[in-house]
């Protein structure tokens, strides 16, 4: 799966959240929400943000 820039995600392996920076098959460069950290993930680990995934990530961010 593609991934548009800016989109949220989890990675799998890590179960961390964050934003897509990069998509570049078969790696995804994302950065952790509300900034920080950014780091690789293979492609087949990431998958999108569930909604729930994404209010959590809004309240975080916003605090």
């Amino acid at each position: 799966m593609t991934y548009r820039i800016g989109v949220l995600v989890v990675d799998g392996s890590t179960d961390r959240k964050g934003l897509v920076l990069e998509d570049r098959d078969p790696l995804v460069t994302i950065r952790e929400v509300p900034g920080g950290h950014v780091w690789t993930a293979q492609s087949e680990k990431v998958r999108l943000a569930t909604p729930a995934e994404r209010a959590a990530a809004r309240k975080e961010s916003s605090q």
